[in-house]
């Protein structure tokens, strides 16, 4: 490397330089694409609450990513006592990405809310959180 006028100057000018730079930016806009697809999941939920008055109503957005497999929505609540499940036919890629379900006036207890998304070649995704109602159940 020569030094003159306060620059640095490497050894096949800017044009190599140039190169350079651009390779690792196009290298690393793969890595991050590659990352972020990845990192994102089939299914994601929304619950309205993870603790609900008696009788409670329970609001679940579900967002599914699209893709010509998915075919049906599941969604079930269950809390051993008292089960609930809805469903909902999707259009591959074509379907919303969002999706509603209100399961109303549910019973005092501990539930486990269930989305599964089934495709083509059979369950392509499950997720499962947990939630309460009435506050009974919260001091078992």
């Amino acid at each position: 490397m020569a030094k003159g006028n306060g620059r640095v100057h490497t050894r096949g000018g800017s044009a190599a330089w140039i190169t350079r730079m651009a390779g690792a930016a196009v290298a690393a806009g793969v890595l991050t694409a590659a990352a972020a697809t990845a990192a994102v999941p089939l299914l994601d939920l929304r619950l309205s609450g993870r603790v609900l008055p008696l009788a409670g109503d329970l609001s679940v957005v579900v967002r599914v990513e699209p893709d010509d497999r998915n075919r049906d929505l599941v969604v079930l609540v269950d809390s051993g006592d008292y089960m609930r499940s809805s469903s909902e036919q999707l259009d591959g890629a074509d379907a919303a990405r969002t999706h509603q379900f209100w399961f109303k006036h549910l019973p005092e207890g501990r539930y486990a809310l269930v989305v599964q998304l089934d495709g083509t070649d059979g369950t392509r995704a499950t997720s499962r959180s947990d939630f309460v109602v009435g506050g009974a159940a919260i001091r078992k």
